[in-house]
């Protein structure tokens, strides 16, 4: 393990983090499992109408808008009304957007001429956080989901251990249910527990890897 993550999971001893739906929507490099957050990935796909009526796309659609609501004035300019359908406000909406994400409408159209438009426009509409050191451990390709998933978890201190269990409100007795020898905890799990220790002091010998048993 790296010591980017070691220092993770020690950080996460100072703070208790029970992961929630927003929390996951994030890319693994910011702590998440790479679920898109699904408000701004709709609005992203809702600049594929944008596109089509500034592409002036030949289908039905395209033409009605032109005939019936735009009535030749620009798209860009156009401002509604409360005549106008909860669909077309979105349209706007999704337009305000793109204008104040890209800096400018000419930025906007040319956003739009970009096969990627809608990734681009996920990555501007999305909350940002601080980007996790040690998400290059947790998020290697040869790792097994499963175990980058525990290992978020872990460092950021949102596993079900005792302590956790015991903040929640339940009425435990925090003791490591390997050696009975001291409060369970993550780090102690992982690194300071006899049994832990004994155990992959015996792997890493084997697969002749190092090891280390402590944070300290």
């Amino acid at each position: 393990m790296c010591k980017d993550f070691l220092r993770g999971i020690e950080d996460g001893q100072r703070r208790m983090v029970f992961k929630s739906w927003e929390s996951l929507c994030r890319p693994r490099k910011e702590g998440g499992v790479d679920i898109k957050e699904i408000l701004s990935w709709n609005k992203a796909h809702m600049m594929g109408w944008i596109k089509k009526l500034e592409s002036a796309a030949p289908n039905i659609w395209v033409q009605w808008v032109n005939a019936y609501i735009l009535k030749s004035v620009s798209f860009w300019n156009f401002h509604i009304t409360a005549a106008h359908s909860w669909f077309w406000g979105n349209i706007i909406t999704c337009r305000d957007h793109l204008i104040s994400f890209t800096g400018g409408i000419q930025q906007a159209k040319q956003l739009l001429l970009t096969p990627e438009y809608k990734g681009m426009v996920y990555e501007g509409l999305r909350n940002k956080w601080p980007v996790l050191p040690y998400h290059r451990t947790l998020g290697d390709s040869l790792n097994i989901p499963k175990h980058s998933f525990i290992g978020l978890l872990a460092a950021e201190n949102s596993l079900p251990t005792v302590d956790n269990l015991c903040k929640r409100g339940m009425v435990l007795v925090n003791r490591c249910a390997l050696c009975e020898s001291a409060a369970e905890t993550a780090a102690h799990l992982f690194f300071d527990c006899p049994f832990y220790t004994e155990v992959w002091s015996q792997v890493s010998s084997r697969l002749q890897v190092p090891f280390q048993a402590s944070l300290s």
